[in-house]
């Protein structure tokens, strides 16, 4: 009988980046919708943990993204663009046999 790799030890790779760039994505668009109630560039605690997890993704963003975007929307493409990174790295990850799969193996019942 082969071992079978462990759903989530073998992947942890995996687990991570998708966890992590989920994160960051939802984020972005938590950080457009704070905008509006506090301000883009209140001090409060909270939006400045939002500043802190996004800036990395909305500097990247404003990279590649037209400057025809106003500021204001660059939040929500920004978390678009992560989610975007997001899928084509779980393809490449999946292609080269990275990513857990959910088939039941031949002799399981």
């Amino acid at each position: 009988m082969s071992e079978q790799p462990h759903f989530f030890w073998d992947y942890i790779p995996f687990w991570t980046m998708t966890y992590h760039l989920a994160a960051v994505g939802w984020t972005c668009f938590g950080r457009f919708l704070l905008a509006f109630l506090m301000g883009p560039d209140s001090p409060n605690y909270i939006m400045r943990g939002f500043r802190l997890v996004t800036e990395w993704a909305v500097r990247g963003a404003a990279l590649i993204t037209p400057r025809i975007v106003p500021p204001l929307l660059l939040l929500p493409v920004a978390g678009l663009w992560v989610f975007t990174l997001r899928f084509l790295l779980a393809t490449m990850m999946l292609q080269a046999g990275m990513v857990p799969s959910l088939a039941v193996g031949a002799g399981a019942p």
